[in-house]
């Protein structure tokens, strides 16, 4: 098992179970750090703490700056009426306490939000020229790029805009604890769990995979988990393609499916090539090849030469269904002539592509939606504070009737559609159809609906129906 000294880890590889113990540890290390800290005056001036407070509508979350009954929080201040930082919290009521969770921070200084464009520039499409800026958590993107926003903390001059990135700084790196610990506990020893995959794929970063073909390198564009598909982690690439016409940037996305423990991150399916051992001479090799499908751009005649299998019907004398066959032909390459010819991107620098976390945005947390709010609805015995709805009393139940039953009182019997002649000495059968139901009911009035629907019901549960 691996120990702790001074905040740093031995080279002894941690086992499955001792690795949890270890990673919590370091968390905790981690979160109580030395940091430049601000005073509570300073805080005050920074950061505003919002609070997600009773519904005024069914769409729009209703912000207080009063701290909720039970809430459980570090620490609790007064602030004033204007902040450089918005720190928006849910609000997540339990059985014994209440639980406060971070919704999303927003900066409002223009400072700051001009050093941050450019510690993010590239992620989701933000432009300087908006003056929103909002980070969402589980605050993956401060991660990704933690050295360029320490940089950028220890470069900034004006003293208050340093204040302020260093209060964000204080307040993402206590989300970010425990990510901290895995990348240098685990992946320091080149393993990973699924839960944190996502710290190695980075957006932007150079994504390697050989799976079943040649060596291949892929620009991540985007990554994360499908909770609807079984947890997977899903990576999302780019890579430069041929259309046809022009070169450009296509789409490839892997799977990463969930697994227990611990996995070299050299066994993923695809992974950073910074973990691969050769990078230099795959690189190399990747190269050119590449410069083998660029020359090949356009209409080229080519001859094939090739040793193929053919299957054939009987077996050989070695039992095998298939033999060898030497291919020696001329071909077209014509990339646009071909039925499945790929859309692609326009080809920029690596460095000006837009890549994607889904985590910052830049529209005003608190906007009305479009249309207006939608108003509470009448719960029950519940008084709502905004306009109250009439809702229409609910349709008496009535339990379902076998056909041969009379109605119920004041309700006539439906008609009876005869199928066939009965046979002699036979009773008639009195098996009503839907369509009959249907015709004689659309005149009717009072429980028709529900009369109608009972019926349908117990004809379909006889005849073994599902529905």
């Amino acid at each position: 098992m691996a120990h702790i000294k001074d905040n740093k880890v031995n080279e002894a590889t941690p086992s499955e179970d001792d690795s949890y113990s270890v990673i919590e540890r370091l968390a905790d290390a981690i979160r109580i750090e030395d940091d430049p800290r601000l005073t509570a005056e300073d805080r005050a001036r920074v950061v505003q703490d919002l609070y997600e407070g009773p519904r005024k509508c069914q769409c729009c979350i209703n912000w207080v700056d009063e701290v909720p009954l039970d809430a459980e929080l570090d620490v609790l201040e007064k602030q004033d009426d204007t902040h450089p930082l918005i720190l928006r919290r849910r609000v997540m009521p339990g059985e014994e306490k209440t639980q406060v969770l971070v919704h999303s921070i927003e900066v409002r200084h223009p400072g700051a939000r001009a050093v941050l464009f450019d510690v993010f520039k590239g992620l989701d499409g933000i432009v300087p020229e908006v003056k929103y800026l909002v980070f969402r958590p589980p605050f993956q993107q401060f991660f990704w790029r933690w050295d360029r926003f320490e940089a950028a903390i220890e470069a900034e001059q004006d003293e208050f805009v340093k204040s302020v990135l260093l209060q964000l700084r204080a307040i993402v790196k206590r989300d970010l604890a425990e990510a901290f610990a895995v990348s240098e506990e685990l992946t320091s020893h080149g393993v990973i769990t699924h839960k944190y995959l996502w710290t190695l794929f980075a957006p932007g970063e150079i994504i390697y995979t050989n799976d079943g073909g040649p060596d291949q390198f892929y620009i991540l564009y985007s990554s994360h988990e499908r909770p609807h598909l079984g947890h997977p982690y899903e990576v999302s690439t780019q890579f430069v393609d041929w259309s046809g016409k022009e070169f450009g940037y296509n789409m490839h996305s892997f799977m990463l499916w969930k697994f227990k423990g611990t996995r070299k991150i050299t066994e993923l399916v695809a992974y950073p090539a910074k973990y691969l051992p050769n990078y230099d001479e795959v690189r190399d090799r990747c190269i050119e090849r590449g410069k083998k499908f660029v020359e090949l751009a356009g209409i080229q005649y080519k001859a094939y030469r090739s040793n193929a299998k053919q299957s054939r019907s009987n077996p050989g004398e070695d039992g095998s269904r298939s033999k060898a066959q030497q291919i020696d032909r001329r071909i077209i390459v014509d990339a646009a002539g071909h039925p499945n010819s790929p859309g692609i991107h326009p080809l920029v620098e690596p460095e000006d592509l837009m890549l994607s976390t889904g985590l910052i945005t830049q529209a005003p947390v608190d906007a009305v939606p479009a249309g207006g709010h939608r108003p509470l609805q009448l719960q029950q015995n519940a008084l709502v504070p905004a306009q109250v709805i009439p809702v229409a009393a609910p349709m008496p139940m009535m339990p379902p009737m076998p056909f041969h039953a009379p109605p119920a009182t004041g309700m006539p019997r439906p008609p009876v559609k005869m199928r066939g002649k009965p046979g002699p000495g036979s009773a008639p059968r009195r098996r009503p159809s839907t369509d009959s139901l249907s015709s004689y009911y659309s005149d009717s009035g009072g429980m028709k609906g529900h009369y109608l629907t009972t019926y349908k019901a117990y004809s379909l549960t006889l005849t073994g129906a599902t529905f």
